[in-house]
């Protein structure tokens, strides 16, 4: 219900006016925002696509073979946890700031005026595509991991995710989508929403051992067991 909320409130973004757009000035924005005002690529926009929505989904290659160590139910449950969370925080804060996109502020004639004067100029910050990505990314790290701890794929898995998150979030930048701060702000929280699930899901398990005949008394013994 909060998502579908979000989502109906974002349908209803007030549009820009060309009175808004003509007002807009990049002397006003961060220095290291402004670059972004002076960018478009509508191939930058698709990869961005490709990537962010691809990465959104590549946790789900770990039903693969999640072994006995964790189920594809409790697999599947963290996951959407995951995502409900990220795309609410990023639907709040969209719908809170509504910063204006650095695509208004480009004079260039290739962008289309209906693009500029849409709601959807007003939803800059944060960078969904980018948080959503690394949020994606963190947790199939974070998970693969856990799972295998004495693979050495574990190092590619991470870094690898992590290298395309960054990607997506360079591709929505050079887009004109977003400006950096929304593409920093956007891996920072996707990245912890990424890891913080995950976290929150390990429980200890059967914490007390009794003694085992022949090691002897030494008093308690406890041990510690992870999982998801």
């Amino acid at each position: 219900a909060g998502g579908a909320s979000i989502w109906w409130g974002s349908s209803r973004t007030e549009p820009l006016t060309a009175a808004e757009l003509a007002a807009l000035d990049p002397g006003r924005l961060p220095a290291w925002d402004r670059v972004a005002t002076r960018l478009w690529s509508p191939r930058a926009a698709r990869w961005s696509d490709v990537l962010g929505y691809g990465l959104t989904v590549a946790p789900l290659l770990l039903l693969v073979e999640s072994g006995d160590e964790v189920s594809a139910g409790e697999l599947l449950a963290m996951y959407a946890e995951t995502v409900a969370l990220d795309r609410a925080l990023v639907g709040s804060l969209k719908l809170g700031v509504g910063r204006v996109r650095p695509l208004a502020y480009n004079p260039d004639p290739r962008i289309p005026w209906s693009r500029k004067t849409s709601g959807f100029a007003r939803r800059s910050f944060p960078s969904g595509h980018t948080s959503g990505a690394f949020a994606g990314a963190v947790f199939a790290g974070q998970v693969y991991a856990r799972l295998y701890p004495d693979r050495a794929a574990r190092h590619w898995v991470r870094g690898g995710a992590l290298g395309l998150a960054a990607v997506t979030g360079y591709l929505r930048v050079r887009a004109g989508h977003h400006f950096p701060s929304d593409a920093v702000v956007g891996a920072l929280m996707g990245g912890l929403v990424g890891w913080a699930v995950p976290e929150l899901h390990e429980r200890e398990v059967d914490p007390v051992v009794p003694d085992v005949p022949g090691r002897g008394v030494g008093g308690p013994t406890l041990a510690f067991c992870w999982g998801f």
